[in-house]
């Protein structure tokens, strides 16, 4: 049986986040073995914590990493990417089967692509990447680690760790979209992103942005001894 140890950020971010709407973030890159591993315990506790949760399932934000490492073209990393969304949606549709509960809602990134505030805000945070230095610290740090642990050898290569930067980026329009549409927590099953930590700790100046009302949860599992 699998058992969750949670790390909330801010420490007493639980509190301030009861009565809003609970998403878990799903990332694409890893093995569909581990999804349907983790995803029970992952939804249990926070069923327990929250009632109910949406599912946030990043397909389109993985092209970058096949245009990065795989080396195709934009149109063919777009391609694939929206078929990893199609894919997710098969693997919550099979829960059911396997007696597992299922999410309230999934989500996917492509869907929100379209949203008439998403560029802007892209924009935005780009303009921080250009102009802040602490900010572009903090990603450049989750793009470092990231690139060491997946390709040590393409750590100054530029294009690779611009597209490493373009993964973030628009992973932050995306987030604060979604608070403004009313989310209050994020999940996820690993290590959340040092530039997310800051802003919700409110360690970061200079950042006008809604996302510092996020509150974020780290959820690792294990089975007991």
């Amino acid at each position: 049986m699998q058992h969750i140890l949670a790390k909330v950020i801010p420490e007493h971010g639980l509190y301030r986040a009861r009565k809003k709407r609970a998403l878990i973030g799903i990332s694409v890159k890893r093995r569909v073995e581990e999804t349907f591993l983790n995803f029970p315990a992952v939804f249990a506790w926070t069923g327990q914590q929250f009632g109910s949760a949406d599912v946030l399932v990043g397909d389109y934000l993985n092209r970058h990493n096949y245009q990065a490492f795989d080396g195709a073209t934009q149109a063919e990393a777009s391609a694939r990417a929206i078929s990893d969304g199609d894919q997710a949606i098969k693997w919550f549709s099979q829960l059911a089967s396997l007696n597992v509960a299922q999410p309230s809602i999934v989500i996917l990134a492509k869907s929100l692509f379209g949203d008439v505030t998403f560029r802007p805000r892209l924009a935005r945070f780009e303009t921080e990447y250009a102009r802040n230095v602490k900010f572009r610290a903090l990603i450049d740090e989750a793009v470092d680690k990231f690139l060491i642990r997946k390709r040590a050898g393409a750590l100054h290569n530029n294009e690779v760790r611009d597209h490493c930067v373009s993964y973030q980026l628009e992973e932050l329009a995306l987030f604060e979209l979604l608070v403004e549409r009313g989310y209050g927590v994020l999940i996820y099953a690993g290590a959340q992103l040092p530039i997310m930590k800051a802003i919700v700790s409110r360690s970061l100046d200079g950042v006008p942005t809604s996302l510092a009302d996020l509150t974020l949860v780290e959820l690792r599992s294990f089975r007991p001894r």
